[in-house]
């Protein structure tokens, strides 16, 4: 028979031959791991191959996803995108009627302009459908983000313009990148090798229910309660946007250099930062 001796140390199975012996029999050569049938350790190193490339074939086309949506203007003239934008207003301000195309209350969700389509600009229909995500699956705290402003004009941010940044942000942690060609963006993919958070993403499956894309926006949900955290707290200005969220991009980027085996670890400690 051969058993397999898993160094539970360093993770490295050892192949023994014995010659009749059961695996206890070994205790003095098996110090620090576990004895397990090879025909069984191999079985499940297969089943784990298998399902670690299928993990990566899903975040690759998420990833595909991503990089075409980062590339779409939102337009008013596209029916999904209207009826997209009409879904977030109705969530977070569900006691006012829609104001139409252009208005003054689209600042109130947190937009620079009367228009909303323009802020989209910098992140293309991946800001919208990261809004609307956080919008219907965490109302309650988008509403009350949108709602309790601070007092002072200049400590307030525009709340959904701020959402649409950050989306593009998280983007760029998945590997997308915007290449210039003759004064054009066109959005590329790095490799997920030198892409920290589709890694994360790609250990995640089996451990969370989520998919690939809603883990994304679960993620984003957490990065728009950390940011308002930290705005309020630090009494920051509009000027300082920038400051406040490269500050929290370091927090990610420290997280994920860890490289954490599922990626509930990585809102787990943003959630407890915040």
């Amino acid at each position: 028979a051969q058993y397999l001796c898993v160094d539970s140390n360093v993770h490295s199975p050892r192949l023994v031959r014995s010659s009749g012996r059961s695996p206890s029999d070994k205790s003095s050569s098996s110090k620090g791991g576990i004895w397990m049938d090879r025909n069984e350790v191999l079985a499940s190193l297969k089943s784990q191959m298998v399902r670690c490339l299928e993990n990566l074939k899903a975040v690759w086309k998420f990833r595909e996803k991503i990089k075409i949506d980062v590339g779409t203007p939102v337009s008013w003239d596209n029916e999904e995108h209207e009826n997209m934008l009409k879904s977030l207003w109705s969530h977070l301000k569900p006691d006012i009627g829609f104001p139409g195309r252009k208005h003054p209350h689209w600042k109130s969700l947190g937009f620079q302009g009367e228009d909303p389509q323009t802020d989209f600009r910098g992140g293309g229909v991946l800001g919208l459908r990261a809004l609307l995500y956080w919008a219907e699956n965490h109302s309650e705290m988008a509403r009350q983000i949108i709602n309790t402003q601070p007092e002072k004009v200049e400590q307030q941010y525009p709340v959904s313009t701020a959402g649409i940044t950050i989306s593009a942000h998280l983007a760029t942690f998945l590997g997308v990148k915007l290449i210039t060609l003759n004064n054009k963006s066109k959005p590329e993919l790095k490799g997920i090798s030198e892409s920290p958070l589709a890694r994360a993403l790609s250990r995640s499956f089996g451990r969370d229910e989520l998919d690939a894309e809603g883990l994304f926006f679960e993620l984003f949900s957490v990065l728009m309660k950390a940011l308002d955290a930290r705005w309020k707290k630090s009494g920051a200005t509009y000027f300082e946007f920038n400051t406040v969220l490269k500050g929290l991009s370091e927090e990610l980027t420290e997280i994920l250099e860890q490289e954490p085996y599922y990626f509930g670890v990585v809102i787990k400690q943003l959630q407890i930062k915040t």
